[in-house]
């Protein structure tokens, strides 16, 4: 009897334990992938940060074709394409760098290329750069 007794009451505590581990590996699993995925957006960050630094780096020299050509290539990025936080810079910068470029080449086209992308990019009708990109396009375009 006491054997008996024995013996069920070390199944218990086995199968207790059992699921104790299994429950604590599924925790620990949980974990690493939750890590797994903040080392894949850090990298994911890092990666859009260096590029649009490169972007920003030919803007500044005035070099608009170059900066118009990463923010192509960038805007085209996976890790860009899933946040609309990203994108939604690449069209801003876009929008500045075709404007720029149609001001100095005096480009009708490459000024109705800002406009739409600061459309894509600036929702409100009254933002002063909106403002500024569409009259430049119209004034232009009745040249």
């Amino acid at each position: 009897m006491f054997v008996t007794i024995l013996s069920t009451l070390l199944a218990v505590f086995f199968i207790y334990s059992s699921l104790k581990i299994d429950n604590d590996l599924r925790k620990i699993t949980n974990i690493k992938e939750s890590i797994k995925k903040i080392e894949e957006e850090a990298t994911d960050d890092m990666e859009y940060s260096n590029q649009l630094k490169y972007a920003i780096h030919y803007m500044m020299s005035r070099q608009y074709q170059k900066a118009i050509d990463a923010l192509i290539v960038l805007r085209a990025e996976p890790f860009t394409l899933k946040d609309n936080r990203k994108l939604n810079s690449c069209y801003y910068f876009l929008a500045v760098c075709y404007y720029e470029q149609g001001i100095l080449d005096k480009n009708v086209e490459l000024l109705a290329k800002a406009v739409e992308f600061i459309n894509e990019a600036i929702e409100d009708n009254r933002h002063p750069l909106k403002i500024e990109m569409i009259k430049r396009f119209e004034e232009e375009n009745k040249m």
